[in-house]
């Protein structure tokens, strides 16, 4: 089905529909849907593609020291790609602010709560963020542009955590927004943005390089 999107005549034969369904999923158009399809099929590779990469890994010791070496990779080419200012310009708001919020949802919660007590260990005032924000919405009036919030969101992007996004940029709160290439549906978003490669020949993502980002 992405294919024929990407690739296809679907648009001609159904042109109607398909132009009410790109506008139910909030796009300007058929166009601009498309070219959403042709970068989640670049930069996200379907589980049966990562399955199939990892049953085409060697085994034992070359399994494991394909998987430290693609590790190192992802670290080496963040910190290689980033610009020092980014990192500066981070860790003066997370110094400067009246409070600090980590906050991520499934896989990246773990990231979230690493950063936490991380941060715990040189200053005050530090929180973890639950991902029960949507049914407490009065916990985030208080916040303002004092306070920083450092979010771990990686494609695919969970709704909940975009729609969170939303409400720190209506308040005018620093957002710090770790995350992986592409970042051109995000770039909106961030005051600070950090991105890090993640991508390995397994199943999972490499957490690596957000990890070295928090240390």
């Amino acid at each position: 089905i992405a294919h024929e999107i990407c690739f296809g005549g679907i648009a001609t034969r159904y042109g109607k529909v398909v132009l009410r369904f790109c506008r139910k999923l909030n796009f300007p158009g058929y166009k601009q849907f498309q070219q959403a399809i042709r970068v989640e099929l670049k930069y996200s590779p379907s589980l049966p593609d990562k399955f199939q990469r990892t049953t085409e890994q060697p085994v034992g010791d070359g399994m494991l020291a394909q998987t430290i070496s693609q590790g190192i990779r992802c670290i080496q080419q963040t910190f290689l790609e980033l610009p020092y200012e980014q990192i500066s310009d981070a860790v003066k708001r997370i110094s400067e602010a009246r409070r600090v919020y980590t906050f991520g949802m499934r896989e990246s919660q773990a990231l979230a709560m690493y950063a936490y007590s991380r941060l715990l260990t040189v200053r005050e005032d530090v929180f973890l963020y639950n991902d029960g924000f949507l049914g407490n919405v009065e916990s985030l009036l208080s916040l303002s542009e004092k306070d920083v919030f450092i979010i771990y969101l990686f494609h695919r992007y969970t709704k909940s955590t975009l729609q969170l996004l939303d409400i720190l940029k209506s308040r005018g709160v620093q957002v710090i927004l770790i995350t992986s290439p592409p970042t051109d549906d995000v770039n909106r978003y961030d005051t600070v943005l950090l991105p890090c490669h993640v991508d390995a020949s397994g199943i999972k993502y490499s957490s690596l390089a957000p990890i070295c980002m928090a240390d």
